[in-house]
């Protein structure tokens, strides 16, 4: 999106507040976003369907919506969000609520993440779904203290669960199910904790986790139940960890210039103001 037309988008919605339900809903939605994350992001209802890049596997808030780091500014998908509530005959403005406050989660987390000076915005879209899961599971562990959780997050994971069907008459085949059953990992613990399953639920899929990675359900469940949204330096050494003991990829961090990442980005926020950050390459 260019500059003159987010900007010009950012206006419109601005006086849609007053004239438009859906608007007015929304900017209701910001308010509560601030009282729990102490931020206030510029905010934009987009009607098409298609995302900026490809929704990570099992992602469902990313289907509805993306803080768009570069521009530091949420955008939610509302035809995307009317087609599940009708699919799924859920109240409108509760996923309006949810998206918002979920996506302004991601934007505290990285201002958070400033402050420790790690930059998270460097993972390559193969690994990316890992530690997007992880914070994914942060930021809703926060909205779920304050009573706010995905309202058709159960609903989705079942069908997604119901309707998957892999074939795996290979070792390469099982060798990717595998690997990307443990990227998905922290998606699915999410949905574990925070998707409102039934006990029995639980106790399954549980089980067809286990039986597919072993131990390591139970070492990731562990590692991010100890998760501190707003304690930063703990989630990443929580991040670093889960990449050795479940991925077995060993993570350094690497300083780097600001300026070689404000090349390799064209764009990046001002609240991003030191000289060098620890990044992480893969």
């Amino acid at each position: 999106m260019k500059p003159l037309s987010l900007s010009l988008s950012l206006a419109i919605q601005s006086c849609k507040r007053i004239v438009n339900k859906e608007y007015s809903k929304a900017f209701n939605a910001q308010d509560i976003a601030k009282q729990i994350f102490g931020i206030k992001l510029p905010f934009v209802l987009e009607e098409k369907a298609e995302l900026s890049y490809g929704a990570p596997f099992g992602s469902v808030n990313a289907i509805l919506g993306e803080y768009y780091w570069q521009k530091d500014i949420e955008r939610i998908y509302c035809r995307r969000i009317r087609t599940f509530c009708e699919k799924y005959e859920l109240d409108y403005n509760s996923v309006i609520q949810f998206c918002l406050c979920h996506e302004t989660g991601h934007a505290k987390e990285q201002r958070l993440f400033e402050e420790i000076d790690f930059f998270p915005n460097t993972i390559t879209w193969r690994y990316h779904p890992f530690i997007s899961g992880i914070c994914d599971y942060s930021v809703n562990k926060e909205l779920l203290k304050n009573d706010i959780k995905n309202p058709f997050e159960r609903k989705a994971f079942l069908d997604k669960e119901t309707l998957r069907t892999v074939f795996v008459n290979t070792k390469e085949a099982k060798d990717n199910f595998h690997f990307n059953s443990l990227l998905n990992l922290p998606y699915n613990i999410d949905a574990y904790e925070h998707g409102g399953l039934s006990d029995d639920e639980k106790i399954g899929f549980k089980e067809s986790q286990e039986k597919e990675i072993g131990d390591k359900w139970e070492k990731a469940l562990s590692k991010l139940r100890s998760i501190d949204f707003f304690e930063p330096k703990s989630k990443l050494d929580i991040i670093l960890d889960l990449y050795n003991e479940i991925l077995e990829i060993p993570v350094p961090l690497c300083k780097v210039k600001t300026e070689i990442l404000r090349l390799k980005f064209q764009t990046i926020p001002k609240f991003w103001r030191k000289s060098t950050y620890n990044v992480i390459f893969l």
